[in-house]
């Protein structure tokens, strides 16, 4: 069971991610569609339990390989994700479930503090882009900063200074680290963030 899990990790957290959704989806359904409150409380639960399902994987991976792997770090980058910006996340697909289900069942929804946020334009909606990058670009440093305490891995380029002896090589044989791999894709991920959030900023969104 162990080793067919080994072999097939990546489509297990695949596959746990989409079950994930879905139940957070339906219990938000419900919640709305059948006024039950407390389906709230179980997306929440829906929610803890799949973080631990995470980081089940990774553990388990760590300990039948016996050395830190790319997995490992996919694993790494989900679990901080879901702490710094699962609330909101989750915020935003409560609000647009709620939206949707009023709209399909013809009610008017009062006009909340939330909602107010959640439709921005303009200036606003500009600030709360540059916000999200500011958030996507911490928690990318962060987690640069364990990269180089736990493994000793810093990107060189993207720092562009010098690096103490070990660290160094570690650097320079990055086509081989799956730590570098990752670095070097989420780096191109974040500077297409950045164009998109700061566009908000030069073209404001504008209301339809």
């Amino acid at each position: 069971m162990i080793t067919f899990f080994l072999e097939h990790k990546i489509a297990f957290l695949i596959v746990s991610e989409v079950i994930f959704w879905v139940f957070v989806v339906l219990a938000l359904l419900f919640r709305y569609w059948f006024r039950m409150k407390k389906a709230s409380f179980l997306a929440f639960i829906i929610l803890i339990l799949e973080e631990l399902a995470v980081f089940f994987f990774g553990v388990l991976d760590y300990i039948y390989v016996g050395t830190f792997s790319s997995f490992q770090v996919i694993i790494v980058i989900f679990i901080l994700y879901g702490i710094i910006f699962g609330k909101s996340d989750f915020k935003k697909l409560d609000r647009w479930i709620k939206k949707k289900v009023a709209h399909i069942k013809g009610e008017t929804l009062p006009i909340d503090e939330e909602d107010i946020r959640g439709d921005a334009y303009g200036k606003e909606h500009a600030k709360q882009e540059r916000r999200n990058f500011y958030g996507h670009f911490l928690t990318f440093i962060m987690l640069h900063i364990i990269f180089a305490i736990l493994f000793g891995y810093v990107p060189e380029s993207f720092f562009n200074i010098p690096l103490p002896q070990g660290i160094e090589g570690i650097s320079k044989t990055s086509n081989h680290n799956p730590i570098a791999s990752i670095s070097n894709i989420w780096t191109k991920i974040l500077i297409v963030d950045f164009i998109w959030s700061f566009s908000y900023t030069i073209f404001p969104k504008k209301e339809k």
